[in-house]
């Protein structure tokens, strides 16, 4: 019930879409289910275009002893694309290189987007 409160739209995907992204973040073993209770968000995001590559960014840091602590949920899913990619991926470009081209491409179209925007 807390969890609709907080945010309704969430109960328009799909369970097969809800289990995919709470079996997702439980795997990494560093979010519990109070953790997704306290974000319900995280249900609204695309599995494929952003959990899956922000999980995988942060396990590759985390793998290579760079994280000090692993963010909260809300940090992990809830920044925006710009955000994350100063966060987590700019600061390790050798390291990197697996699976950042999602976020990289979509910085390059929020770039374009705001190109065709100024010249209006």
């Amino acid at each position: 019930m807390v969890i609709f409160r907080k945010v309704p739209l969430a109960f328009i995907t799909s369970s097969e879409k809800i289990k995919r992204i709470g079996e997702a973040i439980l795997s990494t073993k560093r979010y519990t289910l109070s953790s997704i209770i306290a974000f319900p968000c995280c249900f609204m995001c695309s599995i494929d275009e952003r959990l899956k590559p922000r999980l995988q960014v942060l396990k590759i840091l985390d793998h290579k002893k760079l994280l000090k602590k692993w963010p909260s949920l809300s940090c992990a899913i809830g920044y925006t694309n710009e955000k994350f990619y100063q966060r987590f991926v700019a600061p390790y470009p050798t390291i990197l290189t697996v699976n950042t081209s999602l976020l990289v491409a979509t910085r390059e179209r929020k770039k374009l987007r705001n190109i065709g925007k100024s010249s209006d």
